[in-house]
C-alpha cells in the first residue's frame, strides 16, 4: 500500500487538476455585441460559478474592461446565447435557448440591461448551435441554427418572433461553433464555422439567408471553446472573439475579404 506521503501527493495533484480545469472553464456561454450603445462591441458571458450574466465593456482596441452583472437574476439552464438587434430599435437584444426547449428573447435597454422577456419559439431542443445577424438586410436580427441532422437553418427575424425555418446550408454535422456577421465588408452577413478538426471555414452570405460554399481560411481553432462575432474596433467589419482553453479572451480583428488579423488577448476576469 502507498504510504501517507504518496497519498497526499496524489491527492494534491488531483486537487490541482480539478482546480485548474474548473478555473479554465470560467464561462458557460459567451456572445459579443455593442450592448451599451457606445459603438464598441462588448463581451457577455454566463459565469460557470454563479450562473449570472456579466458584460465586459469593450474599449475599442480589442480588450475588455471589468465585468458588471446584468440584472435581474441568474441564467441557469441556458445552453445557447446569441446577441443582435432583433427588435429593430437600434439596441442589442439577447436570445437564449434553455434546456426546456424554449427560446427566450430579452430586449436590451442600451445601457447594459434588459427589459423583460418573451418566448418567440419553442421546441428548440434539436438546435445544437446558433448565431445571429441581419442576414436579409431588413434591419432586424435574424438567426441561423444547426440542427441534429447537420443542416444549417435560417430563421428570419420579425421583431418579436421568427419566421419558419428554411434550409440555408448542409454538411454541418462536424462543426463545433458558428459565428455570424459581415466579415467581407460587402454589406451582407456571412458565417464562420469551426470544424472539429480545428479548421476555420467561411461561408459568404448571399443577402437572403443562404450562403455560398465554404472556403477554409484558418486552422488550429480546436482550442477555442466559445466563439462569437462583433465589431470591437469600430471599423465596420465584424471581428471574431473567442475564449480559449487557456482561459484567455482572444479578439481577432476582421480584415478585407474575410481575413483575420493577429489576436488581441484579454486575461480571464479575476472576479
Amino acid at each position: 500500500m502507498p504510504d501517507e506521503a504518496s497519498r497526499l501527493v496524489r491527492r494534491s495533484k488531483v486537487r490541482h487538476w480539478v482546480t485548474a480545469t474548473l478555473a479554465r472553464w470560467w464561462a458557460l456561454l459567451m456572445a459579443a455585441a455593442d450592448f451599451n450603445a457606445d459603438g464598441k462591441a462588448d463581451l457577455l458571458t454566463i459565469d460557470a460559478a454563479d450562473n449570472y450574466l456579466y458584460v465586459q465593456p469593450g474599449n475599442g482596441t480589442g480588450t475588455f474592461g471589468r465585468r458588471v452583472k446584468v440584472p435581474p437574476g441568474k441564467w441557469s439552464g441556458m445552453r445557447l446565447l446569441a446577441v443582435a438587434d432583433y427588435t429593430g430599435d437600434g439596441k442589442a437584444d439577447i436570445l437564449a435557448a434553455h434546456v426546456n426547449g424554449n427560446l427566450y428573447l430579452y430586449p436590451g435597454n442600451g445601457a447594459n440591461g434588459v427589459t423583460g422577456s418573451s418566448i418567440p419559439r419553442s421546441g428548440w431542443n434539436t438546435i445544437s448551435m446558433m448565431a445571429a445577424a441581419d442576414f436579409n438586410g431588413d434591419k432586424k436580427g435574424d438567426m441561423v441554427g444547426v440542427s441534429g441532422n447537420g443542416n444549417l437553418y435560417f430563421y428570419a427575424g420579425q421583431g418579436s418572433t421568427f419566421a419558419a425555418a428554411t434550409e440555408a446550408s448542409t454538411g454541418w454535422a462536424h462543426m463545433r461553433a458558428v459565428v455570424a456577421g459581415d466579415f467581407t465588408g460587402d454589406g451582407k452577413a456571412d458565417a464562420y464555422a469551426v470544424h472539429n478538426s480545428g479548421a476555420l471555414y467561411l461561408y459568404t452570405g448571399k443577402g437572403d439567408g443562404t450562403f455560398n460554399g465554404a472556403s477554409q481560411t484558418g486552422q488550429g481553432w480546436q482550442g477555442m471553446r466559445l466563439v462569437s462575432g462583433g465589431d470591437f474596433n469600430g471599423d465596420g467589419r465584424t471581428d471574431i472573439i473567442a475564449i480559449n482553453d487557456n482561459r484567455g479572451i482572444y479578439a481577432y480583428p476582421g480584415k478585407a475579404a474575410g481575413g483575420l488579423g493577429t489576436p488581441i488577448v484579454t486575461p480571464a476576469p479575476a472576479n
